[in-house]
């Protein structure tokens, strides 16, 4: 199965960064380790849209940022 490819480069560069921030208030200490797990699920996802270019989330509603 291959993925369709829905999101354009600053879509995907913003998802990256975003994970990247998320994953270091995760390892920061600053949150309970419940919340911590939550954030690392979330930057997973992020991380796991930008790397790829597919959004999950856009196709039931037939969107997409590529141009």
């Amino acid at each position: 199965m291959s993925l369709l490819v829905n999101m354009g480069r600053t879509d995907r560069l913003v998802r990256l960064a975003g994970a990247a921030a998320v994953t270091t208030v995760a390892l920061s200490g600053r949150v309970s380790k419940g919340t911590a797990a939550g954030l690392a699920v979330w930057a997973a996802a992020m991380l796991f849209s930008g790397a790829s270019g597919h959004c999950p989330l856009y196709r039931p509603f037939g969107f997409s940022t590529c141009r």
